[in-house]
């Protein structure tokens, strides 16, 4: 980028920040350092870097982030196998999408071409290539001891294996596999980019970028408004429902998603009590070069010079990773637990973790010294302690645990058993034992001080039944999480619960995150589907134990009635019905669908087959039930003023009059914005659904066909900010977006592209008239009179190629006859052609 295209997009007067001789040389040096980035993102950057140079009132300070924010975005933009703006756009990423696929497709055939037997694992991993470079992957089978198990006959025993390597190299091969993939990595990239610029953290945008906000916003009304148009059906039984009422009767419903979540938790406390089992809550969060941007102790938010360039997606990936050794740790020191997790973000998007778990009492100080040494062995040197602070905490634990101790541990107090006691002898075991209680006595005095290190990275506190309920403790965590229900104010992200939980709801979505997890216990999938049962089981006792304790929301005797929390998942005594739909999706795999519960003697049915999603039938269109009062009015409203004014048949023998009188009252509660809306929208014949698509951010394209002729035709380009209608004859642009909340670059190139092929049409046409006025000798002046202005000089230009090329054609052959006469006319014509062109319109 030159100075001036950074000047200009970043909006600032490089002149009154950079006037100094050395501070002209850090403007060059950091022009220098932006080339090659994308624009948006170098602008921003520049932006923060200027905005630190002047504030700091030192080049040197400013220079040093500039130049690890631009490290961390040439990381993450050699990802793409591409230049970005190959993939900016949703027409973009269709073609490389076909593109790829293609690729393996070719790789596919000529690898079996001719009827070529080729090993199923060779060919995968040739086909898989041109993923490979993008980090794409389908699932795939584990491969260890591949050959060995080709060799004994395994595979074609099971097909499992060579099953799920036909569904791979049938998504490899997709086009649409190789979209959602792109999509979602596009997506991912704008954020990262977002949080590396810093326009993910408190005081500017907490959690999600605005962006990401808006976007998520605009899909929750457009699924919203989807779901209200569409029923489920059943046609063999003779139901219909509402598809918008069945979700929100699920979990999908946050009130219902909480609401069970609660419940949950709840059993398992009460189960905790009964057994005589304590609670401990964990926080867990990753190193500091994880984090983009740091809190200060006094509020405002500062970038971080150890950031690494880590998303979201990768804290994850790290904790996850940890959190299964910890898992298989514990199992191998027999040390069982059980509870929830819940994953929520810091201010600037990184992830960390609550975990509320439940274990005996004899249990807890070895599980929380598992816990602490495996989530801060990374970077530990920041926390200020050492592997040895960790082996002396092992000694303290209760021998009874069996907590192995490392080699170099072992062998160091050997040595200092040798130094320490002059009548040591390396088969005296009771001088390491004495020596090993002096230091874990030496250890216990600075314990807490210890504790106190790791705590920004590991904090443990157990819960106190006399200071309030494990769920009470867990209950904020659940709600900030969802919808923000009953939290007054979100201090991580400096705003109010319900503005946080909007952003912490889109961080999720674009990061692929599972926001909770039980640990332990029975499966939930048994329980919601025993839910769905009304009448009692009386022919199988445990079916109907298990039945009463779901239908009466009592987690604690559902536990109970599958086995107990610490019963393995195969041993539960009640499990899923399922039934194998061979073959069935679009890659020809088998697709296993769930049909009820079964004990070890009885199955019950709790889900009915034949069910459909189709838009509902003329008779229930009435009855179908809205997403609010507001909206209904609001629909209701505008499908009133553009039926009121004119007569028209009944569609019934009925008397509407009231139901009017009634829909006109609901019309006068609707706000005075909205009512307004109404008026404007029905002068340019906005109908309702029109309406419901702008106030879900769509564009709306209106079409004038009151002139006659071609180019008549009037486009006007709708959209809606801030509760008002815009109107213009151009297609919103990447010009206009930066003024209104209307702002998507793949919509503005769609836009781009609709409105090129318009006008080569209609340059098409005006062509083939210019011909028809040539030929008839029309006059120019009534041809254009109807026109608009814009179409008008279209048409002149057309005009004025066609006489061009007539006159090319004519006297093209050396044996013409040109014609002076003719040729004195032509340019009369032409003359009058340029006079009629510079007049105004």
């Amino acid at each position: 980028m030159d100075l001036q295209q950074i000047e200009r997009q970043a909006g600032i007067n490089l002149s009154a920040i950079f006037s100094a001789p050395h501070q002209q040389d850090d403007l060059k040096w950091a022009q220098k350092q932006l080339d090659g980035l994308p624009d948006d993102v170098a602008a921003s950057l520049f932006m923060e870097y200027a905005r630190k140079h002047r504030a700091l009132g030192r080049g040197r300070s400013a220079n040093i982030w500039l130049r690890n924010r631009i490290k961390s975005t040439r990381q993450m933009l050699r990802k793409f196998p591409l230049p970005l703006w190959h993939i900016n756009t949703e027409l973009r990423r269709a073609a490389v999408a076909k593109e790829w696929a293609d690729r393996c497709a070719s790789i596919l055939n000529n690898m079996t071409y001719g009827g070529v037997q080729v090993d199923a694992l060779e060919l995968l991993l040739a086909v898989k290539q041109p993923a490979d470079q993008w980090g794409f992957s389908p699932v795939l089978p584990s491969f260890v001891g591949y050959k060995q198990r080709k060799a004994s006959g395994e595979f074609e025993a099971d097909l499992t294996m060579y099953n799920m390597i036909a569904g791979a190299l049938a998504r490899l091969v997709d086009d649409a596999w190789w979209l959602r993939k792109l999509d979602k990595t596009f997506g991912q990239y704008q954020e990262h980019a977002a949080i590396i610029m810093g326009k993910v953290r408190a005081g500017v945008s907490p959690y999600a970028s605005a962006k990401a906000v808006k976007e998520f916003k605009q899909r929750k009304a457009a699924a919203a408004a989807w779901l209200n148009e569409m029923v489920v059906a059943n046609e063999d039984l003779g139901l219909e429902i509402s598809l918008a009422d069945a979700v929100a009767a699920s979990v999908a419903n946050p009130e219902v998603r909480r609401a069970e979540l609660m419940v949950r938790m709840r059993g398992f406390e009460d189960l905790a009590i009964e057994q005589g089992l304590v609670g401990g809550f964990f926080t867990v969060t990753a190193p500091s070069c994880f984090h983009s941007y740091m809190k200060s102790k006094k509020g405002p938010t500062y970038s971080n010079k150890r950031y690494i360039g880590a998303n979201p997606k990768d804290t994850q990936g790290y904790l996850c990773n940890q959190w299964a050794k910890v898992r298989s740790k514990l199992a191998r020191l027999d040390l069982s637990i059980f509870g929830f997790r819940v994953v929520e973000p810091h201010h600037d998007g990184t992830p960390h973790w609550h975990m509320l778990l439940f274990f005996k009492p004899e249990h807890e100080q070895a599980i929380r010294f598992v816990m602490a040494d495996y989530f801060t062995r990374a970077y530990r040197e920041e926390l200020k302690v050492c592997t040895r602070d960790f082996d002396l905490w092992g000694l303290t634990l209760p021998s009874g645990i069996g907590m192995p101790m490392r080699a170099d541990f072992i062998r160091a107090i050997k040595v200092e058993s040798s130094i320490n006691y002059q009548n040591f002898d390396e088969n005296s075991s009771a001088v390491i034992l004495a020596h090993m209680d002096r230091l874990a006595k030496q250890f216990k005095s600075r314990q807490a001080d210890m504790f106190k290190k790791i705590s920004p990275r590991f904090d443990y506190k157990t819960i106190d039944p006399s200071q309030g309920s494990a769920t009470g403790y867990i209950a904020k965590y659940i709600a900030k999480n969802i919808d923000g229900a009953y939290v007054d104010d979100d201090y991580e992200a400096e705003s109010s619960g319900k503005h946080g939980a909007e952003g912490v709801a889109a961080w999720a979505s674009i990061w692929n995150i599972r926001q909770f997890q039980q640990i332990g216990g029975p499966s939930v999938t048994v329980w919601r589907e025993l839910r769905r049962l009304r009448e009692a089981i009386d022919y199988d006792d445990v079916l109907e134990l298990a039945r009463n304790a779901s239908d009466h929301s009592n987690w604690q005797r559902y536990v109970e009635a599958m086995g107990g929390t610490f019963c393995k998942r195969a041993d539960r005594p009640i499990q899923l019905s399922k039934v194998v739909n061979e073959a069935a999706n679009l890659y020809g795999e088998d697709i296993t669908k769930i049909m009820g519960v079964m004990s070890m003697s009885n199955a019950v049915q709790t889900r009915l087959e034949g069910w459909e999603i189709r838009k509902p039938t003329h008779n229930d269109s009435q009855d179908k039930a809205p997403v609010s009062a507001d909206d209904a009015a609001f629909a209701l409203a505008v499908d009133f003023d553009s039926k009121s004014g004119d007569s028209r048949a009944p569609w019934s023998s009925d008397n509407n009059c009231t139901q009017s009188i009634k829909t006109r009252k609901r019309i006068e509660k609707l706000p005075l914005k909205d009512q307004q809306l109404i008026i404007e929208a029905k002068k340019l014949g906005l109908d309702s659904d029109s309406l419901k698509r702008l106030r879900a951010g769509a564009v709306i394209d209106v079409v004038d066909a009151s002139h006659s002729g071609v180019g008549g035709e009037s486009h006007k380009y709708v959209r809606l900010r801030d509760g008002m209608l815009i109107v213009s004859k151009q297609v919103p642009s990447a010009h206009h977006a930066l003024d209104n909340d209307w702002s998507d670059s793949a919509l503005d190139s769609q836009f781009d592209a609709i409105e090129r092929q318009r006008l080569k049409v209609l340059d098409a046409q005006l062509r083939e008239q210019a011909w028809r006025v040539l030929d008839t000798d029309s006059d120019v002046e009534n041809w254009i009179s109807h026109m608009a202005p814009d179409v008008a000089k279209r048409a002149l230009a057309q005009l004025r190629q066609v006489l061009d090329t007539q006159q090319d054609e004519q006297w093209a052959s050396p044996f013409s006859y040109r014609d002076s006469e003719t040729e004195t006319d032509q340019n009369i014509s032409l003359t009058t052609l340029k006079d009629v062109d510079d007049e105004p319109f």
